[in-house]
């Protein structure tokens, strides 16, 4: 019977920490991290963000069709809206 309340107190101990933990993050260091669009993506996030795109590129390229034809207008407007942006 004594193993269950100590695997109680570990469960509840580890709940507890995690709950401090987040509360830390939340609280002290998301405040701090630079939450714009001009701040340079740091190197983890670089390479979750290629891995990421990369392995739904290959998953659902192939099952994907550009439905826009190839068209000489379709392409000029492409070209237009390229140069706009």
């Amino acid at each position: 019977m004594w193993v269950i309340g100590r695997l109680i107190k570990v469960v509840i101990s580890t709940l507890v920490g995690a709950a401090v933990a987040c509360a830390i993050i939340v609280f002290v260091v998301m405040p701090r991290m630079q939450w714009n669009a001009t701040a340079r993506p740091s190197s983890a996030e670089r390479w979750v963000a290629s891995y990421v795109l990369f392995h739904w590129v290959r998953a659902n390229a192939p099952r994907e069709h550009n439905p826009i034809g190839a068209t000489s207008e379709n392409l000029r407007e492409g070209e237009r809206e390229y140069n706009e942006h």
